[in-house]
């Protein structure tokens, strides 16, 4: 396959992902889609950048000394969805803004 082939493939893949995992209306009346769906029910809307922020944040929090942007996102901006979730559960983060149950 070429790389058009591989590209499309990719993209009709994540529609049907996105479509499993479905929507979620939040208190205020809009409606999100459920990016990533943890172990324990919690059903995350948050995008990634948004997610990455909050771990930024607790980063910050934790360090002795500032973590200046281009240090985080060297160490942070490659995890994926999961692994942002499982580092924020390790700070105790409230998930409460974030997702659903």
């Amino acid at each position: 396959m070429g790389l058009k082939a591989w590209q499309l493939r990719y993209r009709i893949l994540q529609e049907r992902e996105q479509k499993q995992r479905g929507n979620v209306t939040l208190s205020d009346g809009t409606t999100k889609p459920i990016q990533y769906i943890s172990s324990n029910g919690l059903k995350f809307h948050a995008t990634k950048d948004a997610m990455l922020s909050e771990l930024y944040e607790a980063v910050q929090r934790d360090s002795y000394y500032p973590i200046k942007p281009f240090h985080f996102e060297r160490d942070y901006s490659w995890l994926s969805y999961e692994e942002i979730v499982k580092k924020l559960e390790q700070y105790n983060w409230d998930f409460s803004e974030l997702a659903t149950k």
